[in-house]
């Protein structure tokens, strides 16, 4: 058995709650990270783990504890897992609304071990905690180009392959705290210069972007941009 401690933040230091409970996910496991992905403003706990918990089968997954109040619940809700002896999960990450339906996405890397033919993928847990499986996109397939990158001043944004553009729908771009930074709809242009100003059409400050394009078939063409100075 473990013991896992929480800290609850107060508004001094010399105030701070600990709080310290027994705590056994499984024979072997470790907190990764937290997100608010039911917008209940508590933060939801995601513990990676080496079995399928109150199991002894061995597939790695990812177990959500969520938080509903401000007494911390130890109790499982939710376990991902692809049942493979080939697949673990490694970083994870919260984007924020991607989707803009008022909930948190969070990011989940899965791969597969050296020796298995088998791709690596992305799981997107939404607010009911289903996951999406979103395979590497081949290389003979549509990609989104953005040029130049890094940019300075303005960046061109185009969907294709081999001198073929496809028709975009929309842009957006998120920074690195998943907030929406800029949007444009283009129905039907086959490329777009961003001036690198958000919405409001203030210059976006230097750092890393993730941009996201929608054909018209509604395929979305994701890339990450550095904007420097």
């Amino acid at each position: 058995m473990q013991r896992l401690k929480v800290l609850y933040g107060q508004g001094e230091w010399n105030a701070l709650i600990s709080y310290e409970a027994d705590f056994q996910l499984s024979d072997g496991f470790s907190l990764r990270s937290y997100c608010d992905l039911t917008d209940d403003q508590y933060s939801d706990l995601l513990f990676w783990s080496l079995y399928i918990p109150v199991t002894s089968d061995n597939y790695e997954c990812m177990c959500i504890l969520e938080q509903t109040g401000p007494t911390l619940d130890l109790s499982l809700d939710y376990c991902m897992s692809d049942y493979s002896e080939t697949n673990g999960y490694f970083q994870c990450y919260e984007v924020g609304d991607l989707n803009q339906d008022g909930f948190n996405e969070f990011v989940v890397w899965a791969f597969t071990y050296p020796g298995y033919d088998v791709p690596s993928y992305v799981k997107i847990l939404t607010e009911s905690y289903t996951s999406i499986e979103d395979d590497l996109i081949p290389a003979a397939d549509l990609r989104l180009d953005c040029y130049p990158n890094p940019f300075k001043d303005a960046l061109t944004i185009s969907v294709g392959q081999k001198g073929c553009r496809e028709k975009i729908n929309t842009i957006k771009i998120y920074d690195l705290k998943g907030r929406l930074v800029f949007r444009a709809s283009i129905p039907g242009s086959d490329s777009y210069l961003w001036d690198g100003k958000d919405s409001s059409g203030r210059p976006v400050s230097s750092g890393i972007y993730f941009l996201q394009a929608k054909d018209i078939d509604n395929k979305i063409y994701p890339a990450k941009i550095v904007r420097i100075k």
